[in-house]
Parts: C-alpha cells; structure tokens; sequence
C-alpha cells in the first residue's frame, strides 16, 4: 500500500521566517529504507538537521532527522541527508544554526520508490544572501 502524506499545513511557518530553497529533495533515503518507512508511517512527525563532521565521503555532510511523537516520548529516524551542494554551502558559510527545515512530504509507493521533500526555511530578510552563496 503506498503512503503518500503532505505536511506543510501542519507545519506553519515559524514567525520570523520565511522560505529560502523549496522542494528539496532528501539525498541516500533509499539506504534507510526501514527507518523512512517507520517515520512516513508516523503521525505528528517534523525534520531535525544534525550535523556529521566525522563523515568520510563528505565534511560538510548535514543529517536529516525525521521525528515523529510517540504514546510517551517521540522517536528519531536517520532518515537521510541535505544534498552534498546545499550541506556544502550551508556549512561554508555558516548557515547552520540559522536555518530550519520544514517538512512537505513523504511518499513510499508499493515498489519501493521513496521520496521526502522539505523546505530550507531561514530569517527574514536574509534571502537575497543565502541565494547569493550559490
């Protein structure tokens, strides 16, 4: 049975903040098979970034975090990673504290395709600069 959810009216934007890249499609998700799969399952779910400085294939690498809350606490899902340019520009420049993401959707469909888009949300005003660092 495919799962095919889309989350941002559940996930207003916060005050302050505004969309910075859109449709950001969550990179390795197909290596995390079973913990995607719990986390498109759950309700009540949002992203959490988590940087992995100790990655070997990439310095810059940015974890992306799918929690979920749970009967008595909630759940975390390495669920994937901020694609290898984003996470590149992200942490050259030093954007990871000030940014957030917001989750769009999860998708798993009965043939194994897997698909997590999010948004890249970060402080008013500050657009124009985050855009001029590609």
């Amino acid at each position: 049975m495919s799962i095919a959810k889309y989350h941002l009216s559940t996930q207003p934007i916060p005050e302050g903040f505004q969309i910075f890249e859109d449709n950001v499609l969550i990179a390795g998700v197909n290596f995390q098979r079973a913990e995607v799969l719990a986390f498109a399952k759950a309700d009540d779910v949002w992203l959490e970034l988590e940087r992995d400085s100790e990655n070997i294939h990439d310095s810059n690498a940015i974890k992306v975090i799918g929690c979920c809350k749970t009967l008595q606490n909630f759940e975390r899902h390495f669920i994937g990673f901020v694609p290898r340019g984003l996470s590149k520009v992200i942490i050259e420049k030093n954007c990871f504290k000030t940014i957030r993401p917001r989750l769009s959707k999860t998708y798993v469909d009965d043939y194994g395709y897997i698909e997590v888009l999010f948004q890249i949300l970060g402080p008013k005003g500050m657009k124009k600069e985050f855009f001029a660092l590609f």
